[in-house]
């Protein structure tokens, strides 16, 4: 029924308005899933789908564990950053044998291995592993960050010099140490680390240093109390 001027009625108009705002917030709910879903700027899911890479005849035995994590990495070119607070002493050592699986598999396997680790799969396709409890330095936002040509060594120094990361160290009176794993074949602690973020976490520009060094593996972790020191491998 139409009004007497000709326009549509409030119940023809209804059904319309109703159509408009199910439009609406299907609009919503996408653009607020494509948000949630974004990785950090210069990340993007280039580690998408490693995770089934099929393997055989992985072995590893009588390693530490955080030593089988950098050689997957590296073997399998697959992003693994380690954090957490461990205090003590780390030299437990672990076997692993994947006659036939993947790298899931491979991962699943060390963490039988070594309850005190888990693993899990970060929105850009990198793996996060925790050893013990969690350690808050790894996801401190991070405003701006530009390193170039520095060598691998030289990482902890260049960290100290980030402003976010330094407050909180300062505030958490903790120090940073480095240990530098010599890797490969020449020997990689010689290689630079060229490294560019803007608004991300910590982890993320550990990510692209360890893409940039070739290392594909990066660990922050706690090991002593007192006083606190957080060491550094990459």
């Amino acid at each position: 029924m139409r009004s007497c001027n000709g326009a549509p009625s409030r119940a023809q108009r209804a059904p319309r308005l109703r159509l408009r705002r199910l439009l609406l917030a299907a609009a919503i709910l996408v653009q607020a899933t494509v948000l949630l879903g974004q990785t950090p700027r210069g990340q993007g899911n280039r580690y998408l789908g490693r995770l089934d890479t099929p393997v055989e005849g992985v072995l590893y035995t009588n390693l530490r564990t955080i030593d089988v994590l950098r050689d997957v990495a590296g073997r399998y070119h697959l992003m693994i950053g380690v954090s957490g607070v461990a205090i003590g002493d780390d030299s437990f050592h672990i076997n692993v044998d994947v006659r036939r699986g993947t790298i899931r598999d491979v991962l699943d396997a060390v963490v039988r291995e070594d309850a005190r680790y888990h693993w899990e799969l970060r929105r850009d396709g990198s793996i996060s592993v925790t050893i013990g409890a969690l350690l808050v330095l790894p996801d401190v936002p991070l405003q701006s960050v530009d390193i170039e040509g520095k060598r691998r060594i030289e990482m902890a120094k260049s960290m100290l010099g980030i402003p976010e990361v330094a407050g909180w160290l300062r505030d958490s009176r903790c120090l940073l140490d480095q240990i530098v794993a010599i890797t490969g074949r020449p020997p990689r602690e010689a290689a630079t680390v060229t490294l560019h973020v803007r608004d991300e976490p910590l982890w993320a520009a550990l990510n692209s240093a360890a893409m940039s060094s070739g290392q594909y593996f990066w660990s922050l972790v706690q090991y002593s109390d007192q006083p606190c020191r957080i060491n550094l491998g990459l």
